[in-house]
Order: structure tokens, then C-alpha cells, then sequence
């Protein structure tokens, strides 16, 4: 499985988080 790192959990990267962990990644956020 892959795992997406995001720096920032505001708007757009909690959507880019929701979206991706509904696609089957693994998300790990740095906020």
C-alpha cells in the first residue's frame, strides 16, 4: 500500500486526505 505525507490539514489538505484514504492510500498528516 502506499502512503501519502501531507504538510497542513486546513481546507485542502484534509480533502486531499478524505480523497485519498478513499482511494486506498495510507495518509499521514503534519499540521
Amino acid at each position: 500500500m502506499t502512503t501519502l505525507g501531507l504538510i497542513g490539514s486546513g481546507n485542502i489538505g484534509s480533502t486531499l486526505a478524505k480523497l485519498a484514504v478513499k482511494n486506498g492510500y495510507d495518509v499521514v498528516l503534519s499540521n
